[in-house]
């Protein structure tokens, strides 16, 4: 049967899965991107109309490469009646139909974070709880956390100092906001659209006949926001087949709700539950890794993977003394494995559960000579250039847009001041209206006069000029261009850049290349407009923008990792505190278990070789108290779940600690000098007692059974998988077990 050749016996039957709701548990690297595409090009080969089918992932990333794969698999260009999209773009798409009901016109603009903190620092001073930008950012992330849940923001959310202030109704003074601007935030493009289908029962039951089959990657990533429209567009007895691993639910900070997937077999009673476990990614060594830590937690479907790839190498794990050891040891291996065993640096990811630790990396892999890349998203956009000449944009599409008013009205400068732009604003909030909307009455008022006046009146006509139209045939980038040469935006960039500043040509190349990137959309776009262009823009996501090298070693912290493979991948800074992080040992519970998904995902990015390490002490997390240069770190809990048959390790004696030549001595209690010889050892580090939980870097978790002192002092341990073993105390390490 064509699109079938080559797939497994379990990938083929979730692609001919007829109807009724499907929930595929499918494992990092077991092809289910390949099941999710040959579904679709079954479903249409099958004669459904490509019009009745959708697809929603998380990414613009990701909804790309599915659309490709489903050309490909079609054996032609995709239809573009078929619906391929992210589920804020196909919200933001429905509120583009029926925006006027919801107060918003269909040119409505899409607020993200930056301009969130702004609106709200207006809402703050408007109902008299200050501006500050820090309170603002708590306000938005209480707003988000509400949205994500699919509920409205209480006054409990709020900062403390808000309610204080009385602050309690800036919520409604920011959606208010929000309206007067013709806005919609993020966390709109969801709960819009279910509150749409909840107020108008007829739409919701025209969407669920005209989507007959609808599609979810990536399901374990669902907010309740999310889940909860979804069960308006596809309710429990429609042919819903969702697509993803309980494994790696890792965004719980982002509001995703790892119960959306755990609870779906039950939500849609008599849903088939489809495994996928065989991996085509990782050796056999690394998925026995993987299989051995998740399998500790409690919250999840159950399943394990396995390869016909065979074992492979062992899994290297090094204990250095410090965390600069550990940067140089992996600097060392990068050159080693180039050098005899042909790998470029492009093979190689080195990935870490916080950004703070990137610092000895770089340094050491410079100083090896090894080309490296610190991954990060977004970085073009977020440039200011590229922001000022978006605020443009977004005026010739949406003039109410306060927020790219106040940028634009700037780039260039026309003599619009703190203080005129003050008025304006009072103008606005008395009327009820936008920045725009407000120019006339302030400066008949005399509120705004002399050269400000005449600054906002230029720009009024400016955007009445160049305002996109729907009826117009012109190319988008054509009027941009256009706009931003009437508006004084690029010739003030030509000027700047005759200066000596060597920085000012690379921004008139910047906004070259944000033109360039338009007249890219408008050649992949049916229908292209500056809505669409900057609802894309918007859209993008924090992976849509990292940016590897093919040639240099990728720096990078687990989440951005995600959905990417390398064939040799370090996990550093394993350590109690860092990874898994500090909050989660002291919360214990969803929160340890979401980071051991995190050391899930880390471990199955690896396809051919994979290294961990940890560093016995950290500069960063140094305990000033005891007048040490660097204090101890506990090994990773993570470290002692590992199946110890899978590892190779390499460890490094640790140096004596040196005492900085400022700090006091240490001062240490008595001990009784026969209780010392019996009962425990103090090695100048740690006092090690019988019954104390240790870890050893190769035979992991053990008990410490009996110590003998001197001045090499050795501990009897029992561990679980090999009995007992005599080892000197500087090779293992407390463990909190």
């Amino acid at each position: 049967m064509s699109g079938l050749e080559g797939l497994n016996d379990v990938q083929r039957e979730a692609v001919l899965h007829g109807t009724g709701a499907v929930l595929l548990l499918a494992g990092a690297g077991s092809g289910k991107t390949r099941v999710v595409t040959e579904r679709i090009a079954r479903l249409l080969r099958d004669g459904e109309p490509p019009e009745s089918i959708v697809a929603v992932t998380f990414t613009n990333r990701a909804a790309r490469e599915m659309r490709e794969r489903v050309a490909q698999a079609t054996g032609g260009k995709m239809d573009p009646r078929l619906t391929i999209s992210t589920f804020h773009a196909l919200g933001a798409r429905l509120l583009r139909v029926h925006a006027p009901a919801l107060g918003r016109t269909r040119a409505f603009t899409i607020y993200d974070d930056k301009d969130q903190v702004e609106v709200i620092q207006r809402a703050l001073a408007e109902v008299g709880a200050g501006e500050g930008g820090q309170v603002a950012r708590k306000v938005r992330e209480a707003i988000d956390r509400a949205k994500n849940a699919g509920a409205a923001v209480d006054a409990a959310d709020l900062p403390l100092e808000v309610v204080q202030a009385g602050g309690v109704r800036v919520a409604e003074a920011y959606e208010r906001l929000l309206e007067r601007a013709d806005a919609f935030d993020f966390g709109d493009l969801i709960v819009r659209p279910a509150q749409l289908l909840r107020e108008h029962p007829d739409l919701a039951a025209d969407l669920q006949r005209r989507w007959r089959w609808f599609l979810v990657d990536e399901f374990q990533d669902t907010n309740p926001a999310q889940y909860q429209w979804l069960r308006l567009m596809a309710p429990p007895g429609s042919n819903l087949f969702v697509v993803g691993d309980d494994d790696q639910s890792i965004y719980g900070w982002r509001g995703a709700d790892v119960g959306n997937i755990l609870d779906f077999p039950k939500d849609y009673g008599g849903a088939r539950v489809v495994r996928l476990e065989q991996n085509y990614r990782s050796s056999g060594h690394i998925l026995a890794a993987a299989n051995g830590v998740i399998g500790h937690n409690k919250r999840r479907l159950g399943k394990a993977l396995w390869t016909e790839r065979g074992p492979g190498p062992r899994i290297e794990l090094f204990e250095a003394a410090t965390g600069r050891d550990e940067a140089r040891w992996v600097a060392e291996r990068v050159k080693t494995l180039c050098r005899d065993d042909r790998y470029r640096p492009g093979d190689f990811a080195v990935l870490f559960r916080t950004n703070s630790l990137t610092l000895d990396f770089e340094e050491s892999l410079r100083a090896a000579r090894v080309p490296y890349v610190v991954v990060r998203g977004r970085s073009f956009y977020e440039r200011a250039e590229v922001q000022d000449a978006l605020a443009w944009i977004r005026l010739l599409v949406n003039p109410s847009d306060d927020v790219a008013f106040r940028r634009a009205v700037g780039s260039p400068p026309r003599g619009v001041g703190g203080k005129s732009l003050e008025r304006l604003e009072a103008a606005a909030a008395t009327l009820g209206t936008s920045l725009r909307g407000a120019v006339g009455r302030a400066v008949e008022a005399g509120e705004v006069k002399g050269r400000a006046a005449a600054g906002l009146r230029e720009m009024l006509s400016l955007l009445a000029e160049h305002r996109e139209s729907e009826t117009s045939s012109r190319p988008p980038a054509e009027r941009v261009r256009e706009a931003l040469e009437a508006s004084g935006f690029l010739p003030d960039l030509r000027d700047r850049g005759a200066s000596r500043d060597p920085d000012e040509p690379a921004r008139l190349e910047n906004v070259e290349r944000l033109l360039q990137a338009i007249e890219e959309y408008e050649h992949d776009s049916p229908a292209p407009t500056l809505a669409g262009f900057l609802e894309q823009v918007k859209l993008v996501s924090d992976v849509d923008g990292l940016a590897l090298e093919q040639g240099a070693v990728s720096l990078m912290t687990v989440h951005a990792a995600k959905g990417l493979e390398f064939p040799v991948v370090f996990v550093v800074g394993l350590e109690a505190g860092i990874f898994p992080h500090d909050r989660s040992l002291r919360t214990g519970g969803d929160a340890l278990e979401e980071e051991r998904r995190l050391c899930y995902v880390a471990l199955t990015r690896a396809r051919e070789r994979l290294m961990l390490s940890r560093a016995r002490s950290r500069r960063a997390f140094a305990r000033r108290a005891y007048g040490w240069e660097d204090a101890a770190n506990p090994p990773s809990p993570f470290l002692a779940e590992l199946p110890s048959d899978v590892l190779e390790s390499r460890v490094v004696p640790e140096a004596t600690l040196v005492r900085r030549s400022f700090a006091p001595a240490r001062v240490r209690a008595p001990v009784d000098d026969a209780r010392r010889a019996h009962d425990d050892v103090d090695d100048g580090a740690f006092r090690y007692r019988p019954g104390m939980s240790v870890w050893h870097a190769q035979f992991g978790a053990g008990r410490v059974v009996s110590v003998s002192g001197g001045a090499d002092p050795r501990l009897t341990i029992a561990f679980p998988d090999v009995g007992e073993k005599t080892i000197v105390a500087r090779f293992v390490s407390p463990y909190d077990a």
